[in-house]
């Protein structure tokens, strides 16, 4: 008989789990990179940072913003943004991309509705069906601008109204 204290059989650990308890769990990517996935297009991209800011409709220094909610919100997880297709181009010079960033997800279409009168999941739709064709996607952008004009007109003239 050995003596006290007698050793005790420990599972292998690897990291903050154990390999035998979790392996189960650890499930293989689909894709090798983020560019494979579904809704993904470089070229959809690049058509989305030449055209003008969502906001104030400047052409220079636009990025693709890729909205964090709603929709966008299933197709995100730790460490991966939303696919290409909710994506709306914003100014960088000027700030708005900074300042919705800021913002965070939770608030990013009141954020949109209530300061410029733009709905920017159906935007972002709308510019992914009409990818591929410039011109098409800026009069998507122009149609989307003179709606959300018409929004703010609508607000100030109840807020006039006693």
């Amino acid at each position: 008989m050995k003596d006290w204290p007698q050793e005790v059989p420990k599972a292998k650990v690897y990291g903050n789990f154990r390999k035998d308890k979790f392996a189960a769990l650890v499930v293989p990517h689909k894709w090798r990179n983020d560019r494979e996935r579904p809704g993904m297009s470089a070229a959809h991209l690049a058509l989305i940072r030449k055209l003008p800011c969502t906001c104030c409709h400047r052409i220079r220094g636009n990025e693709a913003h890729h909205l964090k909610s709603l929709a966008a919100a299933k197709e995100r997880g730790v460490g991966m943004k939303a696919t290409d297709k909710f994506s709306v181009p914003m100014c960088a010079p000027f700030g708005h991309h900074h300042e919705l960033e800021q913002l965070g997800s939770r608030r990013e279409v009141e954020w949109f509705w209530e300061n410029f009168g733009i709905n920017p999941h159906a935007l972002a739709d709308a510019l992914w069906r009409g990818t591929g064709d410039i011109e098409r996607m800026g009069r998507i952008m122009l149609a989307h601008k003179l709606v959300a004009s018409k929004e703010l007109a609508s607000r100030k003239g109840k807020a006039r109204k006693p």
